[in-house]
């Protein structure tokens, strides 16, 4: 995993990268699959950072080969 890499995406551009609905990203938020941040305390926008997508990625693949084998 990148150590230094403070990069925020919004969910647009979350749903771009992963080449993944804006829907798929919002049912992971709800199961608490892929964690974004809040910006501000109450309403600020929601945005899911670089260390988190690796997180994800990294826990997904794991998963998934687990079920394979």
């Amino acid at each position: 995993m990148s150590e230094q890499n403070n990069e925020l995406y919004t969910i647009q551009e979350l749903a771009r990268k992963m080449k993944v609905s804006t829907k798929q990203l919002r049912a992971w938020k709800r199961r608490g699959v892929l964690r974004p941040i809040r910006l501000e305390r109450i309403s600020g926008p929601l945005k899911y950072s670089q260390q988190e997508l690796e997180r994800f990625i990294e826990e997904y693949t794991i998963n998934k080969c687990k079920e394979n084998t």
